[in-house]
């Protein structure tokens, strides 16, 4: 079956693409159409960017990246994001409606591209940049909280070397 708002792309010598949901070429993280596309060794796609974001937080939490479409844990390479598999499918049929070889484009691409969509990222990047916020705030505060037991323990030492120091002060004195 056919589906006349299909999107039907021709690559140089390859036969058509047609793409039935523009959501295809949108990143599971930022719902953006995808920048760079990367492939997840579970298969899935993920924006360069996104996969990096994610590889920092997995490191900075001490736990595995899981893959956000099939929660397998995915390894990156040591040598980082960039190393991995590019999606070279998404990426010609992203790179034929960039240059213009798409037929049937403008309504799907004018949807994608449309105002909620625009809302939605950036409510999207908006909860994102709050909750890394948090984060740091947490961290901050947890840090400052144990900087402060360390400075009341090390007066408390000062107070006792300083009380034991004065009470043998005077005891030499009397003598």
């Amino acid at each position: 079956m056919f589906n006349r708002n299909a999107q039907c792309l021709l690559i140089s010598a390859m036969d058509p693409i047609v793409i039935d949901d523009v959501a295809v070429l949108k990143c599971p993280i930022c719902l953006d159409v995808f920048d760079k596309p990367k492939l997840l060794f579970c298969g899935h796609t993920l924006c360069a960017a996104c996969i990096e974001q994610l590889h920092n937080s997995s490191l900075e939490l001490d736990v595995p990246l899981a893959c956000p479409e099939c929660r397998r844990n995915v390894d990156v390479p040591s040598s980082g994001v960039e190393n991995l598999a590019s999606n070279f499918v998404i990426q010609r049929v992203l790179d034929a409606r960039r240059f213009g070889t798409n037929n049937n484009a403008t309504d799907s691409w004018a949807q994608a591209d449309s105002d909620i969509d625009g809302l939605k990222r950036f409510v999207f990047r908006l909860k994102q940049k709050e909750r890394c916020l948090k984060e740091s705030c947490t961290k901050v505060m947890d840090a400052l909280r144990r900087e402060k037991v360390t400075i009341l323990r090390k007066g408390d030492e000062v107070k006792q070397v300083s009380a034991h120091f004065a009470s043998t002060t005077f005891r030499l004195q009397d003598v």
